[in-house]
Formats: structure tokens, C-alpha cells, sequence
């Protein structure tokens, strides 16, 4: 078979012990068909692997944590949050499509989902002695730091589920948005969203062992482009799947920043609050073990 035992011992199984598992679980590698990256049996199978990796071409388990369930051990259950968490991820890309085009409408064309533009106007401020400016821009960079900085310590310090507590930054940085001024400086008017999206990003950087980014799209758009080609080079469905995940990603922010035209169009700043709707829903879904992101 080419599979021992010894390369299982990084994981973790359940199963009567049997001296053929790696067997076993061979042959599922072997005949099961491959749907969205993860293994599933045959409709009248009674067994399960969740999560299995594909295996290499030599025939050894990498990076994988197997796990061989019935039917009883609650597969369906597990199943069904996987796709929550998948519409979950996609609702965020919403979210961050939405609050990207809308600091763009209303903040004189600047984006606050990322740094680069940040740090390159406070480089550029900072050189023609613009000492205000260079503040402003230093505060939107601390907050994006803490926000960052925060998806790791509040877990650690107070046992936090930082993915419960992103949607709720994000619903309070839209009703904070929709009170500000629009003669205020446009870099700090965007401080809520540099926050938020830091929040965002931390806690929610993929779904279904991708990672993925749904505050942004240059990396998405570079998985999206690399799939397709490694696909039409390999016809490996895994990549297909790939490709789809992040295309979805995609389509899914760029949904966000045209609803967010609209919604300012209707509504000027107060637009922001469209966003509350979906970070409650976000908030109220089940959400998975950590564990199953890891790629």
C-alpha cells in the first residue's frame, strides 16, 4: 500500500484497534471521491474520515490529524457547521468589500481595510514636514496594530472567543461611522474602520483549510489565478475546489462594495449601518472548533 503506520503517529484516531487501520484507511483514500477538499464516503458507506488530507504521491499522510467516525458521531452535525462556517466566511467578505468601498465614497477615495496606503501617506507627510498629518496617520497604524495584537492577547488573557467578538466590533465601528462628521479629517474619520478590519482579519482569515483574507483581494485574486492554472495544467479537482473558494471570496466582497454604492447613495454616511444586519448574523451562527481552519 505504501502506508505504514508509523506515518499516523502525528495524528489522531478513533477506531477499535486493529492492527490493519492504516489499511483501512487506505482504501478509502483510494476510493472515496474527493468533494470541496475533505473526503466523504460512498452513500451507503457507514464510515467517515473528517478531516483527511489528500494524500502525497507517495502515499503518506502529511500535515493531517485523521479521525475515523460513524454515523452516530455526529458527522452531520459537523458537516453542517462546516458550510455555516464557509457562508460565515463570506459574509465577512461582505462586510469588508462593503466598508472598503465605503471609505473610498465617503472619505475622499482612501481605503481603510489595509496599511499600505496608511504608511505610504505618512512616509510621503513625514517628508514634507506635514507634522499633523504624520500623527494622524501614526494613529491609524497604532490602532490597526492593537487590533491585530488584540485577536491574540484577549483570548489568551481572558479566554475570549475572539471569532464571537469580531462581529461585534465590527457592528459597533458601522453605528460610529454613521455619527461622524464628514468635514473631519479623512484619516481619522476611517480610525473605526482600520480597527475593524484588523479585528476582522485576525479572527476570520479563512474557512475550510484555505486561508483566505476578506478585508482585501490581491492575495485572493493570486490563489484564485493559480488554482485555475495548476488545474488546467493538472485536472486535479482539489484545485477546482480551490479555485471556486477563492472566486467566491471574491465575488462575495465586490457584492459588499456594490451594495455599499447604493446604500450611500440612499443614505450618505449613515450607510454604515447596513452592516449591522450581517455582523448579527455572523454573531448568532454556531461556530467550529479552531482547529478545523488548519489548511
Amino acid at each position: 500500500m505504501g502506508l505504514h503506520a508509523p506515518h499516523l503517529a502525528a495524528g489522531r484516531y478513533v477506531a477499535n484497534s486493529s492492527p490493519s487501520l492504516h489499511l483501512i484507511i487506505a482504501h478509502f483514500i483510494t476510493n472515496f471521491p474527493l468533494v470541496n477538499g475533505f473526503l466523504h464516503p460512498k452513500p451507503d458507506g457507514n464510515l467517515y474520515t473528517f478531516p483527511l488530507a489528500k494524500a502525497a504521491e507517495a502515499g503518506i499522510l502529511i500535515d493531517v490529524f485523521p479521525r475515523i467516525l460513524t454515523k452516530s458521531d455526529g458527522f452531520d452535525d459537523m458537516h453542517k457547521l462546516k458550510k455555516i462556517d464557509f457562508c460565515r466566511h463570506l459574509s465577512f467578505a461582505v462586510v469588508g468589500g462593503f466598508f472598503a468601498a465605503y471609505a473610498i465614497l465617503c472619505r475622499s477615495g482612501v481605503m481603510g481595510n489595509a496599511q499600505t496606503v496608511n504608511l505610504l501617506e505618512l512616509l510621503i507627510d513625514a517628508l514634507f514636514g506635514r507634522r499633523l498629518n504624520v500623527l494622524l496617520h501614526l494613529g491609524a497604524l497604532a490602532l490597526y496594530v492593537l487590533g491585530t495584537m488584540l485577536t491574540v492577547l484577549l483570548p489568551h488573557w481572558f479566554h475570549l472567543d475572539i471569532r464571537r467578538t469580531a462581529p461585534v466590533v465590527d457592528a459597533l465601528a458601522a453605528v460610529v461611522l454613521g455619527f461622524l462628521p464628514a468635514e473631519m479629517p479623512v484619516t481619522l474619520a476611517l480610525y473605526p474602520i482600520f480597527f475593524a478590519m484588523s479585528v476582522q482579519w485576525g479572527a476570520f482569515n479563512g474557512a475550510q483549510g484555505f486561508n483566505s483574507s476578506t478585508i482585501f483581494s490581491t492575495n485572493n485574486t493570486k490563489q484564485t489565478s493559480l488554482a485555475l492554472a495548476h488545474y488546467l495544467c493538472e485536472k486535479d479537482p482539489m484545485y477546482l475546489a480551490k479555485c471556486w473558494f477563492y472566486a467566491a471570496t471574491l465575488l462575495c466582497f465586490h457584492l459588499g462594495a456594490t451594495l455599499s454604492f447604493f446604500a450611500v447613495k440612499l443614505w450618505g454616511l449613515r450607510a454604515s449601518w447596513c452592516v449591522i444586519p450581517l455582523a448579527a448574523w455572523a454573531r448568532l451562527r454556531p461556530v467550529p472548533p479552531p482547529e478545523w481552519h488548519r489548511g
